[in-house]
This record gives C-alpha cells, sequence and structure tokens, in this order.
C-alpha cells in the first residue's frame, strides 16, 4: 500500500468521524464506498444510500444495517434532508 493511499483512508474516516449523516452511492458497489458505509453504521451515523441500478442481493448487507437506501436520486436528496433536519 503506498502512503498516499493510507493518507486518502485516513482523510476519509476523519471526515465519516465528523459527519452527522453520510450520503452514498452505491450503484457499482465500490468496495470503498461500501467500506465507508460500514464504518459509518459502526460509528451509529444515519446513512441514506443512493442506489438505482442494483438488485436486492446486493443491497442486503444495507438494508440489514439499517441504511435507509432510495432508488431514486430526489427521493434520496429528501431524505436526507429530513434525517439531518431530525438530528
Amino acid at each position: 500500500m503506498f502512503v498516499e493511499d493510507v493518507t486518502v483512508v485516513m482523510h476519509d474516516l476523519a471526515g465519516i468521524e465528523k459527519a452527522d449523516i453520510i450520503f452514498a452511492i452505491g450503484d457499482g458497489m465500490d468496495s470503498g464506498t461500501i467500506y465507508e458505509i460500514g464504518y459509518a453504521r459502526a460509528k451509529v451515523k444515519p446513512v441514506i444510500v443512493y442506489c438505482e441500478n442494483e438488485s436486492q442481493e446486493n443491497k442486503k448487507m444495507m438494508q440489514g444495517s439499517s441504511c435507509l437506501i432510495c432508488d431514486d436520486y430526489v427521493s434520496a436528496i429528501y431524505q436526507a434532508v429530513w434525517t439531518a433536519c431530525s438530528l
């Protein structure tokens, strides 16, 4: 692993630590995004996932960890705003 990779990871995790809410784009099932979603849920952060093109099987872990999954972008944005307002 390169030093730059470690730096990016540490910045990502620090950002999650500081955040009150996480908005994630789940289409493509990028391993970094999936890890960040899991890290955020482990920290009991609310996570809204915009995921339009993935199968139910691919969304299983996100659903099981109480992420709010939206299959259209506008609904995902509204859900993120409503969740943020309730914090």
